[in-house]
């Protein structure tokens, strides 16, 4: 009982976090509510308006094969609107039978796009963005999934280009 107690109480206070995060970008005006972003060979261009509402890291199996790495980091909206500026005409969706798991990204490169569920829910890939996001990630999410080898990497080197 105590465990589910402490579990609610960290929700809460994402949710809570994420809550205080929009009010203050509503209260100071803040420009981060439009964001710019592109696919990597630059043919598509798109425009978000509006706020997330969460920051997820994504370590399901579906999003390991996407992106090819550990996890997906993707941001959720219900209430943003997405126009594309360039290259509409070169975002392609897959979706997997099944399954809720989809993805748009360019023909041309390959890079993660923007995509719209149909039910108001917008998702972002993170770093298909060319403006700077505000929130922190939320939660790691589908942990139960996590690659092997996405463990204990802060232990690892760092540099800041490609060593040697």
């Amino acid at each position: 009982m105590e465990i589910l107690i402490i579990r609610a109480l960290q929700v809460v206070g994402i949710v809570w976090r994420s809550i205080c995060v929009l009010h203050l970008q509503v209260i100071q005006g803040n420009p981060m509510n439009k964001h710019k972003g592109s696919c990597l060979c630059g043919a598509v261009r798109f425009e978000v308006q509006g706020g997330f509402d969460s920051f997820y890291l994504c370590h399901c199996k579906h999003c390991q094969k996407d992106t090819g790495s550990a996890h997906a980091a993707n941001l959720f909206s219900l209430s943003a609107s997405l126009t594309w500026l360039s290259g509409s005409d070169s975002v392609t969706t897959f979706r997997l039978q099944g399954t809720r798991h989809s993805k748009s990204f360019c023909q041309l490169c390959g890079s993660a796009l923007p995509i719209s569920d149909g039910t108001g829910l917008l998702v972002v890939p993170a770093g298909c963005l060319d403006t700077e996001v505000s929130i922190q990630p939320t939660a790691h999410i589908f942990t139960s999934s996590k690659a092997v080898w996405d463990r204990e990497l802060e232990v690892l080197p760092t540099f800041e280009s490609l060593p040697g």
